[in-house]
C-alpha cells in the first residue's frame, strides 16, 4: 500500500516537474513577447510600468531540493506526514504552530518534522519560507541537496548546483555559473 502511494507520488512529482518547465517557458515567451510589446509602444504605456515591475520581480527562479540517503522506513513515515496534509485549508497565516491549515513552504516544515528547521517571528507567528527550505540545501551534509535549479528561467547545471544555489541565496549573481 505505502509502495503503491510512493510510486503515485513519484508520478505526480514528474508530472510536477513537466510542469514547471512548461511554466518556466511560457515564463521567457511572456517576458519576451512583453518586451517586444513594450518597444514598440515607446516605453510609454500605464501596462508597462506596472509588468516592467514584473519583469523586474525575480520571478523566473526555483530550485528543487531533497532530502538523501533516507531508508525505506524513512520514505513512507515521510510520505505519510505529506499525504496526511492532503485536503488542509490553506494557511494564509503562515503559521507554522498550527495544524489544521497549510502553506506550501510549511508542508516541508510538518513532512520533514526531525529537521532542525530556521523559522522566523512574523506578526507575531513563526514562519517558514522557501529560502529557510532553500539554505538547507546550500552545501554539502546539509538535510537537503539541490537536484534542480533555475534562474533567469534557465536550468542552471547540475554539477554546480549547491555553489548556484548559495551564490543565489547570498544574491551574488556574479557568483552563478551557467555552464
Amino acid at each position: 500500500d505505502a509502495a503503491q502511494r510512493y510510486d503515485e507520488f513519484e508520478k505526480r512529482y514528474r508530472e510536477f516537474i513537466q510542469v514547471v518547465e512548461q511554466s518556466l517557458a511560457l515564463r521567457r515567451d511572456a517576458i519576451e513577447l512583453f518586451t517586444k510589446l513594450h518597444e514598440k509602444l515607446g516605453g510609454e504605456s500605464h501596462l508597462s510600468a506596472v509588468n516592467q515591475r514584473a519583469l523586474q520581480a525575480n520571478l523566473d527562479d526555483l530550485a528543487v531540493v531533497r532530502p538523501d540517503g533516507l531508508s525505506d522506513t524513512q520514505k513512507r513515515t515521510y510520505l505519510l506526514a505529506a499525504f496526511a496534509q492532503v485536503g488542509k485549508a490553506y494557511d494564509f497565516n503562515f503559521d507554522v504552530e498550527t495544524n489544521h491549515t497549510i502553506v506550501c513552504s510549511e508542508l516541508a516544515y510538518v513532512v520533514f518534522h526531525d529537521v532542525d528547521w530556521p523559522v522566523e517571528e512574523s506578526v507575531g507567528r513563526y514562519t517558514v519560507s522557501p529560502d529557510h527550505i532553500a539554505t538547507l540545501a546550500r552545501s554539502e551534509g546539509d538535510p537537503f541537496t539541490p537536484v534542480l535549479i533555475y534562474h533567469d528561467g534557465r536550468a542552471l547545471p547540475a554539477e554546480h548546483l549547491h555553489r548556484n544555489l548559495d551564490a543565489l541565496l547570498r544574491e551574488d549573481y556574479d557568483r552563478v555559473i551557467w555552464q
